[in-house]
């Protein structure tokens, strides 16, 4: 590890999507476009020989793991998994979690969050049976105790979705940050005209005191 900050991108290309790396940087200013590296790509021989995408990436025991969308032909998403001893060689550990019930349109991986014991990940989905589910999506998590098998905790109901009056009920993109004791948790959310804006809630993992602004109590719990 250079100990830089590290930028990872999807773009597409002839219609298939791949993940570059940005050359690491002091400060997060000095981040170079033209630096892209091409670090991962669609296999012909798995499920993802089309489209890779949406890496989130986190260090752990000096492997990097690498959470990713991907798909073949058809257009929904499921949420794979690679690993790097360097950040830059990737090994594919094959899709950890595949579309099922409510989230058999799409599943992707969206965060994941350490605990004293193993981890937390927050994932979307939607269905098939949604107004738009390619951008309708809800949030479901599940546990891993290792990054290698991972529990689906929510597999019958999401957890949160957007309460939004308009068609839309998504919340997407969730990550998170340590601030000042507490985490920090930023999501995309439906408005009620049909548009999304960026949110943000703190939450204080000693006390279990939720911090809500007007905005944030349009999100609830399903």
């Amino acid at each position: 590890d250079t100990g830089k900050y590290k930028l990872y991108v999807s773009l597409e290309k002839e219609k298939k999507w791949y993940i570059y790396k940005l050359k690491d940087v002091s400060s997060p200013e000095g981040f170079d476009p033209s630096t892209a590296k091409l670090v991962f790509s669609p296999s012909s021989e798995a499920k993802d020989s089309r489209k890779v995408k949406d890496p989130y990436i986190i260090n752990f025991g000096n492997i990097w793991y690498m959470f990713y969308s991907g798909s073949g032909e058809e257009p929904q998403e499921e949420a794979f998994l690679a690993t790097s001893k360097n950040g830059v060689d990737w090994v594919r550990r094959g899709c950890i979690l595949q579309r099922n019930t409510w989230h058999n349109y799409h599943s992707r991986m969206s965060c994941v969050l350490p605990l004293g014991k193993g981890f937390i990940f927050l994932y979307e989905g939607s269905s098939f049976s949604w107004y738009e589910p390619h951008f309708n999506l809800n949030i479901g998590f599940g546990y891993t105790a290792d990054l290698k098998n991972f529990l689906d905790l929510t597999s019958e109901k999401p957890l949160l979705s957007s309460s939004g009056k308009g068609d839309f009920s998504t919340i997407r993109y969730v990550d998170y940050v340590f601030f000042n004791n507490k985490i920090v948790f930023y999501y995309e959310a439906a408005r009620d005209e049909n548009s999304f804006e960026l949110r943000a809630v703190r939450i204080n993992p000693l006390l279990g005191v939720h911090q809500e602004s007007s905005k944030e109590k349009r999100m609830r719990i399903m």
